[in-house]
């Protein structure tokens, strides 16, 4: 991982998509937010303060 680089998952909770902190640096841009899941304006802004967003896809398991 680059020094610039977060990696957040992205989960669907009731209809809405909601951006969760993976790395030690996502999880400190969420305290800094004062919430658990980073909002698209908070993820706008760590762009703008040249970070790289990576997705990391989350393993969806069939309930049958």
């Amino acid at each position: 991982m680059l020094d610039n680089e977060i990696t957040i998952h992205i989960r669907n909770v009731y209809g809405e998509d909601k951006a969760y902190p993976v790395c030690e640096k996502a999880k400190l841009f969420t305290d800094i937010a004062g919430t658990k899941t980073l909002r698209p304006a908070d993820l706008n802004y760590i762009q703008a303060l040249g970070y790289k967003i990576t997705v990391k896809q989350q393993r969806q398991e069939w309930r049958g």
